[in-house]
């Protein structure tokens, strides 16, 4: 007897639909930290449910259906992870308060999650889940299960989700969602500054083999607009976090070729990825976050301070960072491509004034598209004097929520520490523990004392936010 393979496997696929449907259920919604995560879940939810409606089984091809609820695992894995168990509520609404600066109009929507890499990523969930959904459901149904909703998923590493200095990433990933709302801007003003590089490239190309010129300087100029695109994001993570977003930069790019501007090609020239060196980024973002005001106003703070000879050595961790990009190099992968080679050396050969063009590109985006948010107080500079006063709270073992009024008060009284004040002074203080751990010291003492530094961090941010919203609401009150 013949088995009737279609009739298996779409037996199998309704009964994993029924499995995806309790699943998802069962997630506890009371500790979702914001309503949004709330909303993908029951997007999620109504795909299910039209998934195992037999009014749409006849034009499915059962493969298809099972392949598209493999995948949708995925997305109810983000949905998962996406409660208070695993991400502080008080981060998710600092960053849900920075993410409707960024994009005040509240057309786009964004929910957190985690991620068992050691990395930060977005995008958006309901383009990946019309992309699954379109293997098997009509569109008309599709657009009635979305709602016309666009929602991201922020995922934070896992790894340390206790390391939150390192959360200055989030900056750079907000990045991408605001590029892709003022994309028509920022692609003519990448167009105007990389015109005359791309020329340069060209004639390369051409000399080197004609007939694939025009191809192959399609797929640079989809190269070239990765990289400015990571580095456009680069300037959103340093606007909201200073110079913690160049320590954790500086973090990320650890047990990497600090040199190599990594190139992926693919078949699909849309899907082609790029990226600077960690060499050439930290020094864009060096000369973008006004280092040296911050650095030395710290400095002078640092050294009014008596028997604290290792504690003046903060500001080094900043002004020390590696940003000599002189020997960076191109690397094109994968290199069994057909133009890979050829790409690789049009572009190195140029390198030194793609640089020059990349930066002329990151300076008039500062000035033309991210100028208006600079003069917004959640992002202003961050203040070396502040930062100061809560490195000292940290030291003292103090929770560093407060700014005291005066430089001369000592009181428990002050102003709210802000966001990324809370950010630097601990990203900063946490490296001062590990720098100057004693030599007799294992990985349970540092990881303790680590932990500690941890634990005042948190809670900071939590108590900082809840005091901000309660001045929010008595001015809103009038009382």
């Amino acid at each position: 007897m013949t088995i009737p393979v279609d009739d298996f496997i779409l037996s199998k696929s309704l009964s994993l639909i029924e499995k995806t449907k309790r699943s998802v259920a069962q997630i506890d919604t009371a500790v979702f930290p914001t309503a949004s995560s709330e909303i993908a879940r029951k997007l999620l939810s109504a795909a299910l449910d039209s998934l195992g409606n037999r009014v749409f089984w006849e034009a499915m091809s059962p493969e298809a259906l099972y392949n598209t609820l493999i995948h949708i695992q995925g997305l109810v894995a983000k949905v998962e992870a996406s409660t208070s168990d695993h991400i502080s509520w008080p981060l998710v609404s600092y960053c849900d308060h920075f993410w409707k600066l960024l994009l005040p109009t509240g057309e786009v929507q964004i929910f957190y999650s985690v991620l068992a890499e050691h990395n930060y990523s977005i995008g958006s969930f309901t383009n990946s889940l019309r992309l699954l959904l379109e293997n098997v459901l009509p569109p008309p149904e599709i657009d009635r299960i979305l709602g016309g909703k666009q929602l991201y998923c922020l995922q934070i590493a896992s790894l340390e989700d206790e390391n939150l200095p390192l959360y200055a990433n989030i900056g750079h990933e907000f990045g991408h969602a605001l590029y892709r709302d003022r994309e028509p801007q920022i692609i003519s003003i990448f167009t105007a500054e990389c015109h005359d590089v791309f020329m340069s490239i060209y004639s390369v190309l051409t000399a080197k083999e004609s007939g694939l010129a025009n191809r192959r300087m399609n797929r640079v100029a989809w190269i070239v607009r990765s990289i400015a695109t990571e580095l456009f994001c680069d300037l959103v993570g340093s606007i909201l976090a200073g110079p913690a977003f160049l320590l954790s930069l500086h973090e990320m790019g650890w047990g990497t070729d600090q040199n190599s501007w990594i190139m992926k090609l693919s078949p699909k020239d849309s899907r082609i990825r790029a990226y600077p060196s960690f060499a050439f980024r930290l020094s864009c973002v060096k000369k973008f976050i006004q280092l040296d005001a911050f650095v030395q106003t710290l400095r002078q703070k640092l050294d009014s301070l008596r028997d604290k000879d290792e504690l003046k050595k903060i500001p080094t961790y900043v002004t020390d960072i590696t940003e000599n990009h002189l020997a960076d190099y191109v690397s094109v992968r994968p290199v069994s491509e057909v133009d890979a080679k050829a790409i690789q050396e049009a572009i190195e050969k140029d390198i030194p004034v793609l640089k020059q063009c990349l930066e002329k590109f990151i300076t008039r985006c500062s000035e033309e598209i991210l100028a208006p948010l600079s003069s917004q107080p959640e992002f202003l500079p961050v203040s070396g004097e502040q930062v100061f006063e809560l490195i000292r709270r940290l030291d003292a073992e103090i929770i560093p929520n407060i700014i005291p009024s005066t430089v001369q008060e000592e009181s428990l009284l002050g102003v709210p520490a802000s966001f990324a004040t809370i950010l630097n002074a601990s990203a900063l203080y946490r490296m001062y523990v590990l720098l100057t751990r004693e030599k007799d010291l294992g990985s349970k003492e540092i990881n303790l004392q680590i932990q500690k530094v941890d634990r005042l961090t948190a809670k900071a941010i939590e108590v900082s936010y809840i005091q901000r919203e309660f001045n929010r609401w008595k001015v809103e009150e009038g009382k």
